[in-house]
């Protein structure tokens, strides 16, 4: 039997009001989900996390109704300069991570202050922004626990740098996505894919799917694990900041979205909902130190907008 992802219990962290590094509840949970994503290559499964079924189930009901409108609509909301402004439309192929793969997939990106939204679905920024809030709640309060999970000396050290998490008028690259992989038609060919393998940019990823699966991390022998849909749960993937930050404790995680031999077949869509978060556009990371991390890790400080914008730039041709 192949590895399986781990199911962490955050019992309801969503909803709990205080972060006390002291309680031996917020302890238990914070080593657990810390200690998983350590060991497992930086992807766990999380029930109970406390948001909304129907705030999750209400985004992709929404989110389906632009994606399933004329191409002729969709592409009045593309994004225009992804270097002045990220919000908005890709459509298939706008944006690419494989130099050689077509990737069949279509994405919504909200994103800072300057945002607009599809006027032909009325509910589409209500329902969008509703999930978004309650992910930007809950991955400040994961950053806390792993910052308890590492010993560090200040707990709120991570949200101190990742203030927009909390207050959305810092200036970061956080940002929201609504993905969709449109029904594969007969001309698939060898090779496609639906988002080539790469790694996040930032922290943490908050990922919502569907049931049709597809999603795949690779563990540490380079062997491709299933992210098999489970009803209810939340991915968790690390980024390529975290890994720097916290001295390579925390991988991040390599992923892709295949083309399952069933989609195929029966020519269904596929959906997700993702959650990017990183450091604010004014900072500058240095590796943190703790008993935890590795004390011969180094770099030069590395500032977050400098090193996103640049694969950014890259994945748009730009």
């Amino acid at each position: 039997m192949g590895r399986k992802i781990p199911v962490i219990d955050i019992n309801n962290l969503f909803n709990i009001d205080l972060i006390d590094q002291e309680d031996p509840e917020i302890q238990e949970i914070a080593n657990k989900f810390g200690l998983a994503l350590h060991e497992n290559n930086g992807s766990v499964y999380l029930i109970n996390h406390g948001i909304p079924e129907d705030m999750v189930s209400t985004a992709f009901a929404e989110s389906k109704k632009f994606f399933e409108l004329p191409a002729a609509i969709k592409t009045k909301y593309c994004k225009e300069d992804v270097i002045k402004n990220y919000h908005g439309y890709s459509a298939v192929e706008q944006e690419r991570l494989s130099d050689t793969n077509r990737e069949l997939k279509e994405t919504f990106d909200i994103f800072g202050h300057d945002r607009y939204y599809p006027e032909e679905v009325p509910m589409f920024k209500e329902a969008t922004e509703s999930l978004e809030a309650a992910c930007w709640k809950l991955q400040a309060k994961l950053l806390k626990l792993l910052a308890i999970t590492i010993k560090l000396e200040n707990i709120d050290l991570i949200n101190d740098c990742a203030r927009n998490c909390t207050d959305r008028t810092v200036p970061s690259l956080n940002s929201t996505r609504t993905a969709y992989y449109p029904p594969v038609s007969d001309d698939v060919i060898a090779g496609d894919i639906r988002c080539a393998t790469h790694s996040d940019y930032g922290l943490l990823t908050l990922v919502f799917q569907d049931d049709i699966g597809g999603l795949e991390v690779q563990g540490p022998n380079e062997d491709w694990i299933p992210v098999t849909p489970i009803p209810g749960t939340i991915v968790v993937n690390t980024g390529d900041f975290f890994e720097k930050w916290t001295c390579g404790y925390f991988i991040a995680t390599p992923h892709r979205v295949i083309i399952p031999e069933d989609e195929i077949k029966t020519k269904k869509c596929r959906q997700s909902f993702m959650s990017f978060s990183i450091t604010d556009n004014s900072v500058y990371i240095s590796p943190l130190r703790s008993e935890m991390l590795n004390k011969d890790y180094d770099f030069e400080p590395i500032n977050p907008y400098e090193y996103a914008m640049e694969k950014v730039k890259k994945s748009y041709g730009v």
